[in-house]
């Protein structure tokens, strides 16, 4: 994160902190609703969430893609290579960040679309 996101992030966050329980310092005040919400919304309004949400996005879809692949291959008489039949945090980095990097791709391309 570069200093001038976290400078600009900062001050959405404080401008949109809690006065009290009904209310944000920004005046918004919908009872029933989320305000962790409406921070996000100002961050994302703010074009301070457009970055991070992509890559998110791709190694979450990575990572779930991951796991489905390894719980349903031996169901499909396979079996996975060591080096890769690990929880995502273990898989080794050259494997991860190819996943994340094909996964880009095909949202980049419009191949696939993450609900959201």
């Amino acid at each position: 994160m570069t200093p001038e996101v976290e400078e600009a992030a900062t001050a959405v966050l404080i401008a949109h902190q809690r006065k009290d329980v009904r209310s944000c310092l920004c005046g918004w005040a919908e009872l029933g609703k989320s305000h962790s919400r409406h921070q996000m919304m100002m961050l994302k309004g703010a074009g301070l969430l457009a970055v991070r949400q992509t890559g998110s996005s791709a190694e979450r879809v990575a990572r779930e893609f991951h796991a489905a692949y390894e719980r349903l291959a031996p169901e499909h008489g396979y079996e996975t290579r060591e080096a890769s039949a690990k929880p995502w945090e273990n898989v080794p980095d050259n494997n991860r960040n190819l996943m994340v990097a094909t996964v880009q791709d095909l949202l980049d391309r419009g191949v696939i679309t993450t609900g959201g």
